[in-house]
């Protein structure tokens, strides 16, 4: 394997791994919970609430399962696409009194500019595909807001004022926070990107020992260092 894809994932998708996953998983089931919560006061309070929050939860459903398609296969292709960059800059860093001694600076700096804006593009096609999905959750959070304020003043005959305030403080606080929840449970299915990279890793077959194991009878010793030496070659 390239020294740039070990680096790859000794570092980077170590570091979504260990860190960045436990924080994104915690903070979407924190924020889940209290704005299920939320969403239970609302629909006790006016159970009218219950077919725009119905409603919402289709829209939602089918934006996110459309965005993780995209956003996931285009986090996979930017950490390929990470690889090359290292094992370029790696190689360059071990070679470069030779590369200096040919004059070959600028081949190798045009090589290295080609390689990152090949990652640079990945990376801004995923920014922008996670711009287009928090608009659209934007746009959601608004709709719900204006359905539920419309409901609340529609309906005020049937509920007190004090439960219906209380179920539009709750449903508006959910604009500020409903858009990072979501976010952050995209951004679980993608952090399993890396996982998945390191386990494949992980799982790839050992290499053949060296020395033959204790107990091998000697004319079989010839036929099994030629039988390595071709597994070596290949």
């Amino acid at each position: 394997h390239p020294i740039g894809l070990i680096i790859n994932r000794f570092s980077k998708d170590i570091y979504f791994m260990d860190e960045r996953f436990p924080d994104v998983l915690y903070d979407f089931s924190q924020l889940f919970l209290l704005y299920l919560a939320s969403i239970v006061l609302a629909v006790v309070a006016n159970y009218w609430f219950i077919i725009p929050f119905i409603m919402m939860a289709a829209v939602l459903f089918l934006t996110v399962r459309y965005y993780l398609a995209t956003s996931v296969e285009l986090r996979r292709i930017e950490a390929l696409k990470r690889s090359p960059v290292l094992s370029h800059v790696s190689a360059t860093l071990s070679g470069l009194a030779t590369i200096r001694a040919n004059k070959q600076i600028e081949i190798y700096e045009s090589m290295h500019y080609r390689l990152r804006d090949e990652h640079t593009n990945c990376w801004m096609i995923f920014v922008g595909g996670g711009h287009w999905f928090c608009s659209r959750l934007n746009l959601m959070t608004a709709v719900i807001s204006l359905i539920a304020t419309f409901l609340t003043i529609s309906l005020k005959n049937v509920i007190s004022a004090q439960v219906a305030g209380l179920a539009l403080v709750y449903i508006n606080n959910m604009i500020g926070g409903f858009q990072w929840c979501v976010n952050q449970y995209t951004e679980t299915e993608n952090t399993m990107t890396a996982i998945e990279r390191v386990f494949m890793f992980a799982e790839l077959p050992s290499e053949p020992p060296l020395e033959a194991p204790l107990g091998t009878p000697d004319n079989n010793k010839e036929t099994k260092s030629t039988s390595f030496i071709e597994q070596q070659c290949c």
